[in-house]
Order: structure tokens, then sequence, then C-alpha cells
């Protein structure tokens, strides 16, 4: 299914392992974020 004008900015790459690899290390970053900001908060 396409939407028309819908354009995927994170998963520009052809190839679906490049695609999981910008994904995951996304979420690795999110992740990390948060565990440093609950670590700063909270002593």
């Amino acid at each position: 299914m396409r939407i028309p004008g819908a354009k995927w900015d994170k998963t520009s790459c052809h190839r679906v392992a490049a695609n999981q690899a910008r994904l995951l290390i996304g979420c690795l970053a999110y992740n990390l974020l948060q565990m440093v900001r609950d670590t700063a908060f909270w002593g």
C-alpha cells in the first residue's frame, strides 16, 4: 500500500538491512538518552 505524497526520509535506502540497521541505531540512541536522563534526575 502506497501513501501518495508521503516521504519516508528515514528509510530512504532500498535495502531492508540498511533500513533495519538505521532503525536499530535510532532505538538504541533513544534508550541511551532515556537512561542518561533518568540517572541525571534521580541521582
